[in-house]
């Protein structure tokens, strides 16, 4: 019987990455989606996306309004708001629904709802400053 550590048994029961570069494959992985598993970053992930998506789906919303909406005249643009609206909207539930932590009293849960709002708020505008700084800079004032 081999005492070398690297039998077939051992190979048998152990990770199906056995390989030197599976094990390298595995290890990063684990460093990089570790901290993702976690609810918090997934949380501030979501956020980030949300607030960086908020300008785009506001050209993508008017652009939307200004070829889809014409025959309605004036209410085009009334329209496109409210068509930016509900997009944006819909994806602040999904993130508060998919992503903030169950409360064990309603107090709890109406604060973290109040905080999630405060939070998208402040992402929105920071967001929306920051897409108007750099059409700034590159259209001019």
């Amino acid at each position: 019987m081999s005492t070398d550590t690297n039998t077939v048994g051992r190979a048998q029961h152990s990770k199906p990455t056995f390989t030197l570069y599976g094990r390298i494959a595995e290890a990063y992985a684990e460093y990089i989606w570790r901290p993702c598993a976690r609810t918090g970053w997934r949380l501030a992930s979501h956020i980030v996306v949300w607030a960086i998506a908020s300008p785009l789906v506001e050209m993508l919303a008017g652009f939307i309004g200004s070829k889809a909406f014409p025959a309605v005249g004036a209410f085009a643009p009334t329209l496109t708001l409210v068509l930016e609206g509900a997009i944006l909207l819909a994806s602040a539930v999904w993130i508060y629904w998919r992503h903030v932590p169950a409360a064990p009293t309603a107090s709890r849960r109406i604060a973290y709802a109040i905080a999630f709002v405060g939070v998208l708020l402040a992402a929105g505008y920071a967001a929306l400053w920051a897409a108007w700084m750099l059409a700034t800079l590159l259209f001019g004032a």
